[in-house]
């Protein structure tokens, strides 16, 4: 429950829990649901405002008060009586008020009585919450935000956007730390995954800095692609890894293929949480050919160099975090070590394994039960790669996406004889069919990142 606090030349709102006084007198008031939800929101005139008229915002409100004094607040403000009762309409205080009277009475040892108090709430005082939906026509709803930086991203539907710039201007002045405010345009389509934006207030500054699992990033909303929503998918696949792994990232969402500005923040980035320069290696390649030849050759080496310090039980993993494409890039570890017969003994003894991290969309014709898309999502994974049965550490469901689309990720130990399998002929195939794919799809396909070793 919230109480209120009416200082003689403050406004607070704020828990029971927290409370605190700094006038000799204050008037204590508990809120009410149903009814005083309607009373303690803006006035009716800001409803579908298109621009922000903050005068507009002033409401003079009557509440019932009772005066306390400061020294005998600590008694009243903890009392089971304000649990007790959750005062759902204003007329439902007249059958209550004795019983409210009577308690505080007994606690404080002298008389009280209920006054009226009125208060001018004026643009400061209410929440965002209160000040969007005012301004929105009813039954239209704000869709949320997600904050990087200084900066507040929106991706308003179709309904919002006659009020973008209000509720631009609503955000930049009740979010703290907040300078800018953009929506996205359309979806991302160009080639380095830069949002198309349009500036609904504040400043057009799009260099920021986050913070992501203790890792702080730099980044410039014009140049690169970033997206906060995806901090618990990267969570968990951090949480694989260990001091002593070697992770290949074949999508990188934060470093993009082929855009310079990407590759400069990698270094900053790398610099500003100090990591050294051999710890971290880029490439401007496609994700099959990263996969076939970057990846084969970094194995290769690393396992020479870890075989010489005799260690044991060692995972490379690859992360596939393109769900749109990834699931597509499967049948390319078909054989891709195929060339490095000396390392085969490590695998083969399990020394060493590769763990691929794949993350895909599961999509349904129909209403069907989420045990269909668990079954479905396992038979993707042993279609792509041409098995019967595929070695699945984990699969798990990540998010749903829309009605029928739902993103999972599939943890996928790759078998010896599959990474080892000398099949030209299939090798060349995949080969072949990437090169047609990539052409017929030229503008849909954007499947170049810039890996991370």
């Amino acid at each position: 429950m919230l109480v209120f606090f009416f200082y003689e030349r403050n406004f607070m709102i704020l828990p029971s829990t927290t409370c605190r006084l700094i006038q000799p007198t204050f008037k204590y008031y508990s809120q009410m649901a149903t009814s005083v939800n309607k009373i303690l929101c803006p006035p009716t005139s800001v409803k579908e405002m298109m621009e922000l008229e903050k005068d507009k915002f002033s409401k003079l409100i009557e509440f019932p008060s009772i005066k306390i004094p400061t020294k005998l607040v600590n008694r009243i403000a903890g009392l089971p009586l304000f649990n007790k009762y959750r005062l759902e309409c204003l007329p439902r205080l007249k059958e209550e008020k004795e019983e409210i009277i009577g308690q505080i009475e007994k606690q404080i040892n002298s008389k009280v009585e209920f006054e009226k108090f009125c208060y001018l709430m004026e643009y400061e005082d209410w929440t965002t919450k209160n000040c969007l939906k005012a301004i929105l026509p009813e039954n239209v709803e704000f869709s949320g935000f997600e904050q990087c930086g200084h900066i507040i991203h929106l991706n308003l539907r179709e309904k919002l956007l006659p009020f973008r710039f209000v509720i631009g201007r609503i955000l930049l002045d009740k979010i703290q730390r907040t300078r800018t405010v953009i929506n996205k345009l359309d979806s991302l389509t160009h080639d380095y995954r830069i949002m198309d934006v349009e500036l609904l207030a504040g400043d057009a500054d799009y260099a920021t800095e986050v913070t992501e699992n203790g890792i702080r990033y730099k980044l410039d909303y014009s140049k690169v692609f970033w997206n906060s929503r995806l901090i618990t998918v990267h969570s968990k696949t951090v949480e694989q890894f260990d001091q002593n792994s070697v992770v290949f990232d074949v999508f990188c969402a934060y470093g993009n293929d082929l855009n310079p500005s990407a590759i400069d923040f990698l270094k900053q980035n790398a610099k500003l949480n100090k990591i050294s320069e051999d710890k971290i290696e880029g490439f401007v390649l496609n994700g099959a050919e990263f996969i076939q030849k970057i990846i084969p050759e970094k194995i290769y080496f690393h396992c020479k160099e870890l075989k010489k310090e005799k260690l044991t039980n060692l995972v490379f993993h690859v992360v596939m975090n393109l769900p749109g494409y990834s699931a597509e890039h499967l049948p390319y570890f078909c054989g891709f070590l195929s060339k490095f017969e000396e390392i085969r003994n490590l695998f083969e003894n399990n020394s060493f394994s590769i763990l691929v991290h794949c993350h895909f969309f599961v999509k349904g014709h129909d209403d069907v039960p989420m045990s269909w898309y668990d079954k479905e999502a396992k038979k993707i994974v042993c279609e792509k790669m041409g098995m019967e049965d595929v070695e699945i550490k984990e699969l798990f469901f990540n998010r749903k996406v829309s009605t029928r689309k739902n993103m999972y990720c599939a943890r996928i130990i790759l078998p010896c004889k599959y990474i080892f399998d000398k099949n030209k002929e299939m090798g060349k195939e995949i080969e072949e069919n990437f090169v047609e794919n990539e052409i017929k799809n030229e503008d849909e396909l954007k499947i170049k990142r810039r890996k991370i070793v």
